[in-house]
């Protein structure tokens, strides 16, 4: 019996395969025979592509605080993802942007130039290597932004969101109570010219590029 979809709780998903297991460990497992990464289904309600079984927010959180920043996402280049970010964020509200899972910042120095820069990142020298870079880091989880009372005119996401049990919820995780007051969430799932950004429309070339790294708000 296949999953249900973690994000709209449909019933109507497909198995597409196997995934892969692409880097030289898993989840800090050496790489094995028996190593298994789960597997990949579609949603044929809401079309998103899903991870079955997930890893528990425990085993990922252990996992990506001890990453090094040397071994890991080595960027050459701008990725096209952030070309996109940096043009949504050219009129926020607010001149600042919170990066959930900033890494190194990569992303932060390439788009950031006009802005007020913060990041959450769990791993210890890539949190010390986004400092050296001007980004403040306030956290080390999306939890520990309970406490958080500063507001900001962007969140993203990169890679993040698909790690969250509801990716396609406007607030993912209470997101909203750091965004300034009176913004309206704003997200690549949606399409802007649509219904003023308000009807869901998964079936744009640009929806689908940006659905499964980033989840803004703003």
């Amino acid at each position: 019996m296949n999953p249900l979809c973690i994000a709209c709780d449909s019933q109507e998903t497909t198995l597409v395969g196997k995934l892969p297991v692409f880097t030289p460990d898993y989840l800090d497992q050496s790489w094995a025979e028996t190593v298994d990464a789960g597997f990949l289904y579609r949603c044929e309600q809401c079309s998103l592509l899903f991870r079955w079984p997930m890893p528990s927010p425990e085993a990922l959180l252990i996992y990506y605080r001890g990453l090094d920043k040397d071994e890991r996402w080595h960027v050459d280049s701008e990725r096209e993802v952030w070309t996109y970010v940096g043009n949504e964020l050219a009129d926020v509200p607010i001149p600042s942007v919170l990066d959930v899972g900033c890494f190194r910042g990569n992303m932060l120095r390439q788009i950031g130039s006009e802005l007020s820069c913060f990041g959450v990142e769990p791993s210890p020298s890539a949190r010390r290597e986004s400092e050296a870079h001007g980004i403040t880091i306030i956290g080390d989880s999306i939890d520990s932004l309970r406490s958080e009372k500063r507001r900001f005119g962007a969140i993203t996401l990169i890679d993040v969101a698909e790690h969250l049990p509801r990716p396609l919820e406007r607030d993912p995780r209470g997101l909203r109570r750091a965004a300034p007051a009176g913004a309206h969430p704003r997200d690549p799932l949606r399409d802007p010219g649509r219904g003023g950004g308000h009807e869901p429309d998964l079936h744009t070339a640009r929806a689908r590029a940006a659905a499964r790294p980033l989840l803004g708000l703003v």
